[in-house]
Protein backbone atom coordinates (compact mmCIF):
# COMPACT_ATOMS: atom_id res chain seq x y z
CA UNK A 1 0.00 0.00 0.00
CA UNK A 2 1.25 3.78 -0.81
CA UNK A 3 0.18 6.35 -0.22
CA UNK A 4 1.15 9.60 -1.62
CA UNK A 5 0.52 13.12 -2.71
CA UNK A 6 -2.62 14.40 -5.58
CA UNK A 7 -3.38 17.35 -7.14
CA UNK A 8 -4.23 19.12 -3.25
CA UNK A 9 -0.54 18.53 -2.01
CA UNK A 10 1.12 15.86 0.26
CA UNK A 11 -1.26 13.62 2.24
CA UNK A 12 -1.56 14.78 6.39
CA UNK A 13 0.97 12.65 7.64
CA UNK A 14 0.04 10.32 11.13
CA UNK A 15 2.56 8.65 13.57
CA UNK A 16 1.36 5.24 15.05
CA UNK A 17 3.04 4.49 18.03
CA UNK A 18 2.15 0.90 19.12
CA UNK A 19 4.28 -1.70 20.97
CA UNK A 20 2.56 -4.82 19.28
CA UNK A 21 2.82 -5.21 15.05
CA UNK A 22 -0.44 -6.71 14.13
CA UNK A 23 -2.41 -3.50 15.43
CA UNK A 24 0.27 -0.79 13.75
CA UNK A 25 -0.09 -2.77 10.56
CA UNK A 26 -4.28 -2.85 11.47
CA UNK A 27 -4.05 1.02 11.74
CA UNK A 28 -1.52 1.52 9.00
CA UNK A 29 -3.69 -0.29 6.34
CA UNK A 30 -6.90 1.28 7.39
CA UNK A 31 -5.40 5.02 7.44
CA UNK A 32 -3.58 4.36 4.03
CA UNK A 33 -7.10 3.41 2.72
CA UNK A 34 -8.73 6.95 3.69
CA UNK A 35 -5.54 8.22 1.91
CA UNK A 36 -3.11 9.09 4.73
CA UNK A 37 0.91 9.07 4.73
CA UNK A 38 1.42 6.69 7.86
CA UNK A 39 4.99 6.50 10.05
CA UNK A 40 5.36 3.96 12.66
CA UNK A 41 6.98 3.55 15.70
CA UNK A 42 7.18 0.14 18.19
CA UNK A 43 7.68 2.13 21.35
CA UNK A 44 6.99 5.88 22.93
CA UNK A 45 11.20 6.30 22.52
CA UNK A 46 11.43 5.26 18.98
CA UNK A 47 8.50 7.70 18.62
CA UNK A 48 10.53 10.38 20.76
CA UNK A 49 13.51 10.15 18.65
CA UNK A 50 11.47 10.59 15.52
CA UNK A 51 9.54 13.75 16.87
CA UNK A 52 12.97 15.22 17.68
CA UNK A 53 14.26 14.78 14.37
CA UNK A 54 14.36 18.36 12.92
CA UNK A 55 14.99 16.93 8.86
CA UNK A 56 11.50 14.90 9.30
CA UNK A 57 8.29 16.02 8.47
CA UNK A 58 5.86 16.73 11.48
CA UNK A 59 2.55 14.63 11.71
CA UNK A 60 -0.52 16.22 11.93
CA UNK A 61 -1.65 13.40 14.01
CA UNK A 62 -0.23 11.32 16.66
CA UNK A 63 -2.02 7.92 17.60
CA UNK A 64 -0.52 6.26 20.70
CA UNK A 65 -1.13 3.10 22.31
CA UNK A 66 -2.62 4.13 25.87
CA UNK A 67 -0.97 1.30 27.42
CA UNK A 68 2.47 1.49 25.74
CA UNK A 69 2.56 5.64 25.51
CA UNK A 70 2.11 6.20 29.30
CA UNK A 71 2.99 9.42 30.65
CA UNK A 72 3.87 10.26 26.94
CA UNK A 73 0.94 12.51 25.61
CA UNK A 74 2.25 14.96 28.33
CA UNK A 75 5.69 14.87 27.14
CA UNK A 76 5.07 15.34 23.17
CA UNK A 77 3.21 18.16 24.49
CA UNK A 78 6.85 19.90 25.13
CA UNK A 79 8.67 19.11 22.04
CA UNK A 80 7.72 22.45 20.00
CA UNK A 81 7.30 20.78 16.33
CA UNK A 82 4.15 18.71 17.92
CA UNK A 83 2.39 21.23 20.11
CA UNK A 84 0.19 21.23 16.71
CA UNK A 85 -0.60 18.09 16.55
CA UNK A 86 -3.91 16.15 16.99
CA UNK A 87 -2.87 12.91 19.60
CA UNK A 88 -4.80 10.50 20.34
CA UNK A 89 -4.79 7.02 22.02
CA UNK A 90 -5.99 3.66 21.55
CA UNK A 91 -6.41 0.24 23.54
CA UNK A 92 -6.10 -3.06 22.33
CA UNK A 93 -6.16 -6.40 23.81
CA UNK A 94 -4.76 -8.66 21.62
CA UNK A 95 -3.28 -11.38 23.47
CA UNK A 96 -6.87 -11.73 25.05
CA UNK A 97 -8.57 -11.47 21.65
CA UNK A 98 -6.99 -14.00 19.98
CA UNK A 99 -7.03 -16.36 23.40
CA UNK A 100 -11.15 -15.76 23.04
CA UNK A 101 -10.76 -15.82 19.06
CA UNK A 102 -7.75 -17.69 17.73
CA UNK A 103 -6.62 -16.68 14.22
Amino acid sequence: MQSGTDASGPAPLVLVCDDTEPIRRLLRINLELAGFAVEEAADGHEAMARLIDPDLPRPAVIVLDSFGARGNQAALRQIPTTQEASVTQTVSFADEWQTIFPL
